[in-house]
């Protein structure tokens, strides 16, 4: 249906805007993974993948409407489920007096926080090409905007549901068994088809910034059911996605200061098979510009993330952890950064340790790295009765420990168009 969809609106957007100038840019990636030790499925230390991402671009109308096609495709080495292609945006822009309308394929981003993604909501995560959520689906929807003196008003109508993406068998940064994402299942009687809203408003008052939101349909973040597929000769099973219908009312504030930014994000949710529940993250960012009379900034971040649900959170959800950070800009030709951080559970002491950097050879050749490093937790039993059975009751004092042998160090060589 997806491809249907974005084929249809491909061939529809590009004949509408085919009577002016337009802009294309593009990005080609050869990347390489090389992990600690091999997998706890025997798999491989080294895995390489080529991705590309390109940007079409056309307006008319006076600059009233316009159009964005970004379509990226991955192919993984190892990993089938990791290779795949998505329209990122497919997205017609009219702009009228006061108001904004587009409809298609969007990528929408909230929230203020470094630690993670409270508050955003839209769009489905791309768990194949990144672990911190940063990566996202393109999300049909239609999209209106008012921008007024009392701040920004959008309303959001979204159908055709984006299955999060997960690791195959072969692939790493998964968990014991293989998610089955083609079987997903979904609370709401009509499934992908189910339409969710969502409307947000944002304002700036001086020095602060904040926004409220309201969404209402499928979440984003699945359940789990496991599902025994038979007992001999030796047990087996798997993990079925199921997508519950939710509620969640959201904010972001932010306090803009000198070089100090305090930020919070807060949510309140219903519809987990639970009572509703609160979740929070709050800290700062300090940058101190010129560092000892050179071009370089650096910034200090100190984040700390709260889930009402405790331990009974589930795995890879900060629900009492500290994040430390810093960020360094280094203001030259190369425009190098660094992001270095460390997460850190206040109960189970589990860490995660994050390194992110970027330096451009020049203007078409940039260089990119990427590492984390799990620490803390211990390696569960790894034969098939073990990890069913911590499958269906799980160690919240080591929600890690599968990742202990998956520490990486990732490298990416990107050519730009």
């Amino acid at each position: 249906m997806m491809k249907k969809l974005g084929s249809a609106l491909l061939a529809t957007l590009l004949w509408t805007g085919s009577a002016s100038a337009y802009e294309l840019d593009g990005e080609l990636a050869l990347e390489g993974r090389l992990f600690a030790d091999r997998g706890p499925r025997g798999q491989e230390q080294l895995d390489g993948a080529i991705w590309t991402r390109w940007q079409y671009f056309n307006d008319w109308n006076d600059g009233k409407d316009s159009i964005t096609v970004v379509p990226f495709l991955l192919q993984d080495q190892r990993d089938a489920e990791r290779s795949h292609w998505d329209f990122r945006e497919l997205t017609w822009l009219h702009v009228g007096d006061g108001w904004e309308f587009r409809g298609g394929l969007r990528r929408v981003f909230w929230g203020v926080i470094e630690s993670q993604h409270l508050v955003d909501i839209i769009n489905q995560t791309d768990a194949v090409l990144a672990i911190d959520g940063e990566e996202k689906l393109g999300q049909p929807m239609l999209n209106i905007s008012t921008e007024g003196r009392f701040g920004t008003l959008d309303l959001y109508l979204m159908s055709f549901f984006r299955d999060r993406t997960f690791p195959g068998i072969d692939g790493r940064l998964g968990g014991p068994l293989v998610v089955a994402d083609d079987s997903s299942r979904f609370e709401a009687s009509d499934g992908r088809r189910h339409v969710d809203v969502a409307i947000r408003w944002a304002h700036n008052l001086e020095n602060w910034n904040f926004a409220l939101s309201h969404f209402s349909g499928t979440s984003r973040e699945p359940l789990f059911q496991l599902e025994y597929l038979g007992a001999s000769p030796i047990p087996t099973g798997r993990l079925i996605p199921l997508y519950p219908t939710i509620d969640q009312t959201g904010l972001e504030l932010q306090y803009i200061q000198g070089g100090w930014a305090w930020k919070l994000e807060a949510i309140s949710r219903s519809g987990y098979g639970g009572d509703r529940y609160a979740a929070s993250g709050f800290g700062f960012e300090y940058t101190q510009t010129g560092i000892a009379g050179s071009r370089i900034d650096l910034g200090w971040i100190v984040e700390y993330d709260w889930d009402e649900r405790g331990d009974q959170a589930p795995p890879g959800v900060l629900e009492h952890d500290l994040f430390l950070g810093t960020r360094w800009a280094f203001n030259n030709l190369g425009e190098s950064q660094l992001l270095a951080g460390v997460v850190v559970d206040s109960d189970s002491r589990e860490q995660v340790y994050w390194f992110e950097g970027s330096h451009r050879l020049s203007d078409q050749w940039k260089l990119a790295f990427e590492s984390r490093i799990f620490a803390g937790g211990h390696l569960p039993p790894t034969d098939l009765t073990s990890i069913l059975t911590q499958a269906a009751q799980p160690d919240f004092d080591n929600k890690l420990g599968y990742w202990q042998k998956d520490d990486f160090v990732q490298l990416q060589l990107i050519r730009y168009f």
